[in-house]
């Protein structure tokens, strides 16, 4: 028996932890043994790269300082982030999913995210939506769009 197949028979679930896809590029871990993978943007949507990490954090951080920062500098990104939060007190998230949904392609710069929460309050539910708009674009028309967004958003409550 070799050693390959002592260790296929042994340790099957090895095997299977070993492989990446065919179009995954593995990112070397100077800090362990798991590999970061890259999955460049000609096997996703053409233009966003998925990078996965590891989940011990010596490891994570190395690889995100051995290439993950490479990469983004590269893309040349400008490092520009723009979020404003809002809380809506007793609505459901439901409230918000149709307009999201009809709004998210006119600001296609914009990302909505809502975060429905449920708390007791003096032995009452009461709901609420966290709203989130963020934008990564570096655009001095950015801000009033998310204003605009906002006021529809409110007028839609």
């Amino acid at each position: 028996m070799t050693v390959q197949d002592y260790l296929e028979k042994s340790y099957p679930l090895y095997r299977k932890m070993a492989r990446l896809s065919a179009c995954a590029i593995p990112l070397f871990n100077s800090e362990g043994a798991a590999p970061g993978v890259l999955i460049p943007p000609e096997f996703t949507n053409g233009v966003t790269e998925i990078i996965a990490l590891p989940g011990i954090p010596s490891e994570y951080q190395a690889i995100f300082l051995e290439h993950v920062i490479s990469r983004i500098s590269q893309l040349g990104l400008s490092g520009v982030f723009h979020q404003a939060g809002f809380i809506f007190l007793n609505l459901g998230e439901s409230r918000f999913t149709e307009l999201v949904y009809e709004l998210k392609d006119d600001y296609p710069d914009i990302w909505i995210k809502t975060h429905p929460r449920m708390r007791m309050i003096a032995g009452k539910r009461q709901y609420e939506v966290e709203l989130h708009l963020t934008s990564f674009i570096d655009s001095s028309s950015i801000l009033p769009q998310m204003h605009e967004l906002y006021l529809k958003l409110c007028d839609h409550v």
